[in-house]
């Protein structure tokens, strides 16, 4: 609780108290000790705001994160579509997040793993899908980041993925439209001078 001060303000007050029983049962006299613990709430009312900040940070990204500290054996992941579970999970450990994995991807997404922490990579790309309650399936790409030990033994993953599902499915229309064409395309970027030509162009020269 909180208490006035004489100059002015409140403080907070950690108050223990002790209640003495006589024989008989009834209680005769309460002995307490209090603790000024302002600083302590004031840190505790920062990292409530720092907390907050982020969580709407993340919420204005679309971003979901993913945190595995094995040291501690402790997983947290905060989905980025309410669609695919719980929008935080912090049971269990890491099955929540392989079972919103999809089948076809678990292998293929641990391997990716093993290969970038094997050759001691800080951070690597990541690409999977996820599948929801309603066995709807997104696809997903990410970061993630790798903590070493002095002696460089693994002891923190840490992971970010954004919904791309819009995006595959319009490269995918792109490369129907391509090969339904019998247009030659060439796709020319003029900041990176990178030029692409579709297949159809080629022949259209022999």
């Amino acid at each position: 609780f909180r208490m006035r001060r004489r100059k002015g303000g409140f403080l907070w007050m950690l108050m223990r108290t002790v209640l003495l029983i006589s024989p008989a049962g009834h209680p005769y006299r309460m002995v307490g000790a209090y603790t000024d613990i302002t600083e302590l709430k004031l840190t505790h009312e920062q990292i409530r705001h720092q907390e907050e900040a982020y969580q709407l940070a993340l919420a204005a990204t679309g971003s979901g994160v993913w945190d595995w500290n094995l040291y501690q054996d402790d997983f947290f992941m905060q989905a980025a579509l309410p669609d695919l579970g719980d929008e935080q999970n912090t049971s269990n450990k890491i099955r929540g997040f392989m079972w919103q994995l999809h089948p076809d991807d678990r292998e293929y997404f641990w391997q990716q793993v093993r290969t970038k922490v094997l050759s001691k990579a800080d951070s690597f790309p990541l690409e999977f899908r996820m599948r929801g309650p309603d066995e709807a399936v997104r696809m997903m790409f990410g970061n993630a980041v790798v903590t070493y030990s002095a002696d460089g033994n693994l002891i923190r993953l840490l992971g970010s993925y954004n919904d791309v599902t819009r995006l595959k499915d319009a490269e995918e229309s792109y490369r129907l439209a391509l090969e339904a064409s019998q247009d030659g395309i060439r796709d020319w970027h003029l900041r990176t001078n990178k030029i692409f030509f579709s297949d159809r162009f080629y022949p259209m020269l022999d």
